[in-house]
């Protein structure tokens, strides 16, 4: 018969301003568990709310079961290991947040995530399963929403992301996902507030500029002027995304030879609507070039940049959400979404 056991949890400081502790796997001598221990079963949910001496979950040895409680009171983050998985002294378990912001509870970043998929095809931008899009889950350091590999982009919806930490390791959800496209997104965003999102794309016109030594977007209107200052072309590629360094991923957006684009933003909406803006300017400037020479134009400020650079980033979010209601019929997720 198992024997119930509480005892307290070391509390580990995060680099998150939004974490108040993390809640880590407790010291158990190996004497009482001679052939280690795992999660049991976790009593509360991702993003619920905690208070402090509250059980968060139960741990499991061959001899007997401990709760592991709540140092403080808050909101708990994504779970870092699922029930029935192995653990070690000190692995950390969950975070405990201190404020559970609108957008915090990961809902309207899995349904703009998923939703994305869809509008990628509906774009052009995606074909199938070509490409690559994630983004990091709210409140957390190092975990990200991905779609498992296998899934055509039509049959992706929020209820089947992933979430899945650094290293590509399933935290939450059935399938394996791109390692390598995980360990990049990782590596981008550890320091920076705007590579929360990652598209990988291989959009006609965007594949096709990355396949011509050379070629460029150039700045001849305003939109054309504000992506071409955030693009950056990778001179030498070893055709692997982890052959890409620091100064490369510090880009916003990317251009890989014979690859196509990345795409890092904020959000989601941002993400799209730069993907999507990208794909229609570098058209625009094929289609222009195939009329006749391209025109030259008075160069903008940097104030004229800045402006519709703000303008793009303070509608982003209500042109993103327009786009997802003209796919839509009737209601409820996107699960139950068609494509006109």
């Amino acid at each position: 018969m198992l024997r119930r056991l509480t005892r307290p949890v070391r509390r580990l400081c995060s680099v998150a301003s939004n974490v108040k502790c993390s809640i880590t796997a407790p010291d158990i001598d190996q004497d009482m568990s001679r052939d280690g221990f795992k999660v049991n079963k976790w009593l509360k949910k991702p993003f619920e709310a905690v208070s402090k001496g509250e059980t968060v979950c139960e741990i499991e040895t061959e001899d007997f079961v401990l709760n592991v409680n709540s140092p403080t009171d808050g909101f708990l983050g994504s779970f870092y290991y699922k029930a029935g998985e192995a653990l070690q002294s000190g692995d950390k378990l969950v975070d405990v947040l201190s404020v559970l912001k609108d957008e915090a509870d990961g809902s309207a970043v899995r349904d703009d995530l998923a939703s994305s998929h869809l509008l990628a095809v509906h774009h052009g931008i995606r074909k199938g399963n070509r490409g690559f899009f994630s983004a990091k889950v709210p409140g957390t350091f190092d975990q990200f929403y991905v779609a498992p590999k296998g899934l055509h982009s039509l049959e992706i919806s929020e209820d089947k992301l992933l979430v899945v930490n650094g290293d590509g390791r399933n935290l939450d959800g059935d399938g394996e996902v791109d390692v390598d496209f995980v360990k990049l997104h990782s590596r981008a965003s550890a320091d920076s507030p705007y590579h929360k999102v990652m598209f990988f794309v291989q959009s006609p016109h965007v594949l096709a500029l990355s396949m011509v030594e050379g070629a460029k977007l150039l700045p001849l209107n305003e939109e054309a002027t504000r992506l071409s200052r955030e693009m950056h072309y990778v001179k030498s590629f070893m055709n692997c995304v982890t052959d890409l360094n620091d100064d490369d991923l510090s880009h916003r957006i990317i251009i890989v030879p014979n690859r196509g684009a990345i795409v890092f933003a904020p959000t989601v909406a941002e993400a799209y609507i730069d993907t999507y803006a990208l794909e229609r300017a570098v058209a625009t400037q094929c289609i222009a070039s195939s009329l006749g020479p391209l025109s030259s134009r008075s160069e903008l400020s940097k104030e004229e940049i800045d402006n519709e650079a703000e303008a793009s980033r303070k509608h982003a979010k209500d042109y993103f959400d327009a786009l997802k209601r003209t796919m839509k019929k009737g209601k409820g997720s996107t699960s139950a979404w068609v494509l006109n």
